[in-house]
């Protein structure tokens, strides 16, 4: 009897102990990440024709957050009078570099513009077997961006002039100025309701108007119209600059305020003349700029071209002002 309830013992053991082994699986739960989890799962595909075949490409849009860079801004919305609806994407103020895992890019490695939103946009990510890279499948926009092993996106803070706005020339043409590129000031000045004197760092938007832009001439020959991107047009009232129209001389006195006080800002602001020893606020800022026309005071026309020469270097820094990452395959 004692054999037997020996032999019922190591029985129970037995199973108990492979019951043990049977629970320690070595493959990780379901919620953890794992060697088999797609780091794209959570972004949308769409299928593109590519190299022949029809694939998944992942639209490069949703990589650089709207909303983040909306934030950067104050989130803007668009000026009931401006006839828009919805709130401003601020992503359009931007020009955009895509880096390589080996820090490779079209900038550094090839001499190449950095992009504007809409030809940004227009790519997608490829999967890893793909070699991980941005396409774009347009032939209007050169191989030497479908960057692989794509890792970074870096974006400058922009502001267009543009040319050849009639389209007589085959226009409009808008020439990317990257804000980065160009030296800036200490600035000091009363608010638009002179009532408080505010320091910021700022950069005077005359630089932009080159030879290449405008024959120093002729600057004096043009007005100057600022773009804003909430839709905004100046009425002239309450110390609204009238159609965000100023004249040459005027526009020497306009700087990009980026900095107030501590704070980001994004605005323009036009000096006017000094009022106890400090110079007053010609007009109220003009929030969010994207571009500036300029426009002959005879004949109401944009030009097509300035003299020649060559444009001005887009970025003078390496640090961007907003980054994003693809994700790791």
């Amino acid at each position: 009897m004692k054999k037997i309830l020996s032999l019922f013992v190591c029985l129970g053991l037995i199973i108990s102990f492979s019951g043990c082994f049977d629970d320690d699986d070595s493959s990780p739960p379901a919620d953890s990440p794992g060697d088999n989890t797609d780091p794209l799962a959570n972004y949308t595909s769409e299928d593109i024709l590519y190299d022949g075949e029809t694939i998944k490409g992942y639209p490069l849009l949703q990589f650089v957050s709207e909303s983040t860079v909306n934030n950067h801004f104050g989130d803007p919305e668009w000026d009931e009078n401006s006839g828009n609806t919805g709130p401003v994407d601020c992503r359009k103020l931007f020009a955009y570099r895509v880096i390589a895992s080996d820090n490779w890019n079209p900038y550094d490695d090839k001499g190449a513009d950095d992009m504007s939103w809409d030809d940004f946009k227009s790519g997608y990510l490829l999967e890893k077997i793909y070699d991980a890279k941005v396409y774009f499948p347009s032939e209007e926009i050169f191989k030497m961006y479908d960057v692989k092993n794509a890792q970074d996106i870096n974006t400058y803070r922009r502001i267009d002039i543009l040319k050849d706005v009639d389209g007589s020339e085959g226009g409009p043409t808008a020439i990317i100025f990257q804000l980065s590129a160009f030296s800036t000031e200490e600035l000091e000045y009363w608010n638009s309701k002179q009532l408080e004197v505010i320091t910021g760092k700022g950069i005077s938007i005359d630089q932009m108007f080159s030879e290449y832009v405008i024959a120093a001439a002729d600057k004096g020959n043009y007005d100057y119209k600022f773009i804003l991107a909430d839709g905004f047009v100046g009425d002239g009232t309450g110390g609204k600059l009238l159609d965000n129209t100023c004249t040459w001389e005027e526009l020497q006195q306009a700087y990009y305020i980026f900095e107030e006080d501590g704070e980001v800002k994004d605005k323009i602001i036009i000096l006017g003349p000094e009022e106890g020893g400090h110079p007053t606020q010609a007009y109220k800022s003009l929030k969010v700029p994207e571009s500036i026309e300029f426009i002959d005071i005879g004949s109401g026309d944009n030009p097509a071209q300035g003299t020649g020469g060559s444009a001005p270097d887009q970025v003078s820094s390496d640090t961007p002002d907003m980054h994003f990452t693809f994700p790791v395959q």
